[in-house]
Order: structure tokens, then sequence, then C-alpha cells
């Protein structure tokens, strides 16, 4: 049995055995998919796992503290444009991991895919447990993605106005209130008619 494999079977016997015998592992890629195109470090890849309804949040818990303390990098290898194990949280809606991942200290700034930080995916996904968790560490509000010059709040707002995603609809109107209510700057012309009047509601305007 491989890595993976004991994530995506939940074994956390099997998964200490392995990292106790090939400690070398915790910052080693995992290569997943139908031809192992996906390429993950072992702390994005729980949140992968959980995402695809391989694995248990809380077992992934579990995992994480192992890899970490036998020292795993809380960033993975940082490459430009790819995520972070911690924006691979506020992501794949794997909130408790996201708060463990955010207790070891991360690289918040960083910009994953779509140019999107940790704060943009929170945002996006409506996950406000995140939001709120970001938003106390001091870290950038207003910093724009990549892709689409736009604010966390622009992605929520965005998520808004396109019903998605579907998982965590309705949370992106309380994150966009947590970050108007923290001082996040806010483009009025990109809020569509029909969702003008929730999100000026969250935005306090009325």
């Amino acid at each position: 049995m491989n890595l993976m494999t004991a994530i995506r079977n939940g074994d956390i016997l099997a998964f200490t055995r392995i990292l106790t015998q090939y400690p070398g592992l915790v910052n080693k890629p995992i290569h997943w998919g139908l031809k192992q195109q996906n390429i993950a470090h072992p702390l994005h890849f729980l949140c992968d796992a959980v995402f695809e309804g391989y694995l248990s949040e809380n077992s992934a818990l579990a995992m994480a503290e192992l890899l970490l303390n036998k020292g795993a990098n809380i960033n993975g290898p940082l490459l430009p444009g790819k995520d972070t194990p911690l924006i691979a949280a506020c992501s794949l809606y794997t909130d408790q991991l996201g708060l463990l991942y955010l207790s070891h200290q991360p690289k918040l700034t960083h910009k994953g895919v779509h140019g999107g930080t940790c704060l943009h995916w929170a945002a996006y996904t409506g996950s406000d447990t995140m939001v709120g968790a970001l938003i106390k560490t001091g870290m950038p509000l207003n910093d724009l993605d990549n892709e689409f010059r736009s604010p966390p709040i622009g992605w929520a707002i965005h998520a808004v106005q396109q019903k998605e995603p579907k998982r965590n609809q309705g949370q992106q109107i309380n994150c966009i209130r947590l970050l108007a209510g923290a001082g996040a700057q806010f483009d009025g012309s990109v809020i569509s008619s029909e969702a003008w009047p929730e999100i000026t509601k969250a935005l306090g305007l009325n």
C-alpha cells in the first residue's frame, strides 16, 4: 500500500506505518487521477480526498497533524500559480483543515489558481469560517487576483450573482458582510440589478 491509497482508504495505521518507514514522503508530491495527471503535496491531497468523498475530514485532520509533526512543509512547494495546502483547504470546502493549516503560520499572500489568494477562495466558496479567521490575521483585504483583477469581496459577489458554487450558496453573503465590515473595498458597478438588494444589504448600503 502506498501513501495515496492509505489516505483514500482512511487507514491511519497504514498511513502512520508508511511515514515511519519512509519519512521523506511527508513532502513528496502525490500523483493522482485517471492518468496520474494531478500532482499535489500530501497536505493538499488530503483536501482533495475529502472533497472527492474518499476521506472524512476528521480522518484528514489526524493525518495532517501527523504530516506536520513529521516535518511537512505547510506551504508545499510554493510554486507560482499553484495552490498551497491552505488555498486548497479554502477552495475545497475543508474548513477544519484550513484552520489547522492556518495555525501553522503559512504564507497568506501566495497566489494560486487564477491568481487568487486563500482569502479569494474562501470568499468565493462561501466559507465564512475561513474568511473570518483570515481577516483576523491582518492579511490584505483588497489584494487583486492576477487573472480577473478582483479583490476577495469581488469573488464573493461573483459567486452570489452566478448562484455558485451550490455547495455553499448563501454563505457568500456573510463573507461579503465580514469583508465589508473589516474595511474591504468593492466596485458597485459589477453588481447586477438582480443581486443588488441582497448584496447591498450585506454591505450596509440600505
